[in-house]
């Protein structure tokens, strides 16, 4: 989470780093890098493939090579994100709303979370399901995860929620 969006926080690249927004107040995609160069993409309605080629292109052009699973994970039909012609919707008053409450789900976990004494993650943002968590750790074992999420697998839930 941050003030106007959400973000991978930073991201190690060679020797140095990068970092992607996605601004809801400016509607932008907003890609900075610790050289200080900084890149904005329009969050407006278009494919996802158009998306996703424009953002790639945009990183190859200042000089961040990077390498995507691109099926998306969580979803009962998956298209990976180069082929996907389908989907192509941006509302950005919903979008903006949907950001808005995250920000006050975000405010209630850290109060939540300030409260425990024991080892505890940050609150996150999971891109699969669009939702925001904060963990607790025992460091006892978990019970194994059942599983059975859509296009993701076991040993990845079950690894997750070892612990």
């Amino acid at each position: 989470m941050t003030p106007r969006g959400l973000t991978t926080s930073t991201i190690p690249s060679g020797v140095h780093s990068f970092q992607i927004t996605f601004d809801f107040l400016d509607h932008q995609l907003k890609i900075e890098t610790s050289e200080g160069i900084t890149r904005s993409i329009a969050l407006a309605p278009r494919t996802v493939a158009d998306f996703y080629h424009d953002v790639m292109n945009t990183l190859s052009e200042i000089g961040i090579e990077v390498q995507i699973w691109t099926m998306p994970q969580e979803v009962a039909e998956p298209i990976p994100f180069e082929q996907d012609d389908q989907h192509a919707a941006y509302d950005p008053e919903s979008a903006q709303r949907f950001w808005r409450i995250l920000v006050q789900v975000d405010r209630i976990l850290k109060v939540f979370r300030s409260r425990y004494a024991g080892k505890c993650s940050p609150v996150h943002f999971f891109w699969g399901s669009f939702d925001l968590a904060v963990t607790r750790f025992s460091g006892r074992r978990a019970p194994e995860h059942p599983g059975g999420v859509p296009n993701m697998a076991d040993w990845v839930t079950r690894e997750a929620y070892s612990h």
